[in-house]
């Protein structure tokens, strides 16, 4: 499926600038909570130009942590360190990792 959404026309145009970020939580945040500072976190990204994502949540299995995984479509660079700052500022959580994927095939 994620194959299909790559590949779609509103997609392809994003195929040099894709990113794949994890944020993390506090314990015991609320899925809700997290949803919220979520959303404010990518109208913050969305100031530096237009992104599309998917994301899904996750609970670790052992200690119950949340934290998303999201695919980002239209990835301009932000340093990581902007990225950390304005995901603690919103959720005092420090668990943010970026990687950009490299380019995909036409």
């Amino acid at each position: 499926m994620i194959g299909d959404a790559l590949y779609s026309a509103e997609y392809k145009s994003h195929r040099d600038s894709l990113a794949f970020i994890t944020l993390t939580t506090k314990e015991g945040t609320k899925w809700s909570t997290l949803m919220r500072r979520f959303q404010s976190l990518m109208k913050w990204v969305r100031k530096r130009g237009p992104v599309h994502y998917i994301a899904s949540k996750e609970q670790g299995k052992k200690t119950g942590m949340k934290h998303l995984h999201i695919m980002v479509f239209g990835w301009r660079y932000i340093p990581w360190k902007l990225v950390s700052r304005a995901w603690e500022d919103r959720t005092g959580a420090r668990g943010v990792y970026i990687t950009k994927l490299k380019r995909l095939s036409q």
